[in-house]
């Protein structure tokens, strides 16, 4: 068909005129269909708790967005190289935006019901003035919500949710934008714009879409390093700045008010990079004639350091890293002992370890492979063109990260892991999408065989459809959604505000501390309020043993949608959520349909036995990190 197109001839022209004008209506209801998800998921706000997003959200909007991304991808498919194939970034951007916004579109009250909350308490107390800008190690994002909500009217929870969306839009919008600035290529620009839409650097696990300034954090990287690369890339290197080297100096520093754990990972990868740069310089590679970083890495690396030493927090983390090492490699239990634990409770929910792996990590893993592939590929021909030369960037910069990683491995805090494993995942964006232009640009022909292009489109959208629903948490992946409603926030002040003073307040598998700060904007927990969480398999073995003194136990419907939905009932099943009404000595107290509150009669009243969990308790300051 293209032989045909390009041979000369009227017949040609009026044949790709045709080809234009269906691929603009291609758009065009890709646009509309982008626009209808939108709609109708405003139109269909959450009036409950919803332990999965994706089922509780109409399936017309599902549908709609899938055609969305299918136009897009018909576009890139068949005319890539083109205008049109950069508006397709544009609906595919707008397609993945529409999905990271559901939360906002579908009026959810507030988004997180774990670290987010003391999140909230802390912006809120930054708001009235009893916590301080530098009270807090990390205050960047929470300061960016009391902005906006100060600048356009919203109250600070649906400033916080708004802001997350900034963050995910600036992953999408970057990532492609950093893959096209060493290549100008258009074909560049869809991949990196499908490595965006992809999210894959979202794994849950310890790296999330509501407001956790880690993740946050996180998606802010592809914009440092797009400033990263126009700096490298502008004309004049032998000058030691340009506007977009600001910039880098700019956002490096954001970066450390937004997390000064991601702020390690861009260190390590600008220092990387300046490594690189150094090494060609000194070799005096061909080709090779860029402005260096070599400033700008030692200005990010220098506010990190004044920031971080000011606060205790940061001697308390490197204290508890080295009692963690000492556990570590004096302890006896082995870690094939914990993995067996864990594959042991992953077969009790009806699936494996690997499975979950696949359903998190797959679009990830094979970035990083392909990545890995290309990588070894450049070094062993030695190419040194401008697009390898990213690729030898983001790669040298990933072997940089490997040691950071091994030792936060060792260490006993897990998910300190996972989130640099997220971290990773960003740079394999970048380097995966430059990675897959290379090897679709070094195959024979410019274009795809017509016949295999319907597949390859099918295959796109499945990829997409496959990762984006790991996105937010859901019973897929045997997550619960961290969805707040207002009713469940209002019950849990009621609770607190009706209690007894001398009775503890407990919940299912945790004590409702973090309500506590929300609702008291983040002041001191008093030790008598908070009682240890059940977490046995049985409430009604668990009532009186767990405290030997009369007590509240608050029972909510995320608590019954978690373990009946998420979890499958394998601690607490449908039966012991009722023997809660009959057991002897527990009375229902009051219930607003989200939260119920139970008083139970100790066996003996007295003291707590034991006492509260420590780890249920206050941190010692507001400084600590999350």
């Amino acid at each position: 068909m293209s032989g045909q197109e390009s041979s000369g001839g009227r017949p040609a022209t009026m044949g790709e005129d045709r080809r234009r004008v269906a691929l603009k209506l291609v758009l065009a209801v890709g646009f509309f269909a982008t626009t209808v998800a939108l709609v109708l998921a405003y139109l269909n706000p959450a009036a409950r708790y919803e332990v999965d997003l994706y089922a509780a959200t109409p399936l017309a909007v599902w549908v709609a967005l899938g055609v969305g991304f299918a136009c897009a991808v018909s576009v890139w498919v068949y005319r890539d190289r083109t205008r049109l194939g950069s508006v397709a970034a544009v609906l595919a951007i707008a397609a993945a935006a529409t999905v990271a916004a559901m939360p906002l579109l579908r009026g959810y009250y507030f988004y997180g019901t774990a670290d987010s909350l003391v999140h909230l308490a802390w912006t809120r107390a930054m708001n009235a003035g009893s916590m301080q800008f530098v009270d807090l190690v990390y205050p960047g994002t929470h300061t960016f919500s009391i902005f906006l909500s100060h600048a356009v009217g919203w109250s600070l929870r649906r400033a916080m949710v708004f802001v997350v969306f900034v963050f995910a839009l600036t992953f999408l919008v970057f990532t492609p934008m950093a893959t096209y600035t060493y290549t100008q290529d258009r074909r560049a620009l869809a991949v990196g714009v499908l490595s965006a839409v992809l999210f894959f650097p979202i794994t849950n696990v310890n790296t999330v879409l509501f407001f956790h300034p880690y993740s946050m954090a996180m998606l802010f990287f592809p914009m440092v390093a797009y400033a990263v690369l126009r700096h490298i890339t502008s004309d004049g290197a032998s000058s030691l700045w340009s506007a977009h080297g600001v910039v880098v100096v700019l956002a490096g520093q954001a970066v450390v008010f937004f997390h000064p754990q991601v702020a390690v990972n861009v260190i390590i990868v600008l220092a990387a990079i300046a490594t690189v740069q150094f090494w060609h310089r000194r070799r005096q590679v061909r080709g090779i004639d860029t402005r260096h970083i070599y400033v700008h890495v030692l200005v990010v690396a220098a506010v990190f350091f004044l920031w971080s030493t000011s606060h205790q927090a940061f001697f308390d983390h490197f204290e508890q890293l080295g009692d963690n090492y000492q556990t570590l490699f004096a302890q006896e239990t082995q870690a094939g002992e914990i993995v067996g634990d864990r594959q042991q409770s992953t077969q009790s929910l009806g699936t494996s370890l690997t499975e979950l792996f696949w359903k998190i990590y797959s679009v990830g893993a094979a970035y990083v492979l392909v990545s890995a592939g290309v990588l070894l590929s450049v070094l062993w021909r030695r190419r040194s063109d401008d697009v390898r030369l990213f690729v030898v960037y983001f790669g040298f910069s990933g072997l940089a990260l490997s040691p950071f990683f091994f030792l936060v491995f060792l260490d006993d805090t897990s998910h300190y892991f996972f989130r640099h494993v997220g971290f990773g995942l960003t740079v394999a964006a970048l380097m995966g999408a430059v990675s897959l232009y290379l090897l679709l640009r070094d195959v024979d022909g410019p274009d795809l065989p017509v016949d295999l292009r319907p597949a390859v489109v099918v295959l796109v959208v499945v990829v997409i459809a496959v990762s984006l629903v790991t996105v937010f948490p859901s019973p897929y992946i045997f997550k619960y959604n961290q969805h707040a409603t207002e009713a469940q926030l209002d019950g849990y002040g009621s609770v607190f505000e009706h209690r007894q003073d001398d009775l503890v307040v407990t919940g299912i598998r945790r004590a409702p501390l973090r309500y506590w700060e929300v609702d008291h904007n983040f002041s001191r927990v008093p030790r008598d309020i908070m009682g240890p969480g059940y977490w046995g398999t049985d409430v009604e073995d668990e009532l009186q043993p767990k405290l030997q003194a009369d007590h509240y136990l608050v029972v909510t419907r995320l608590d019954r949608e978690r373990e009946l939905v998420a979890y499958r009932g394998f601690r607490f099943d449908r039966a012991t959520f009722e023997r809660i009404q009959t057991t002897p000595d527990v009375h229902q107290v009051k219930s607003n349909g989200a939260v119920e509150l139970y008083y139970v009669e100790g066996a003996e009243p007295g003291e707590l036995d034991p006492q509260p969990d420590e780890r249920l308790r206050p941190p010692a300051t507001t400084a600590g990190v999350r």
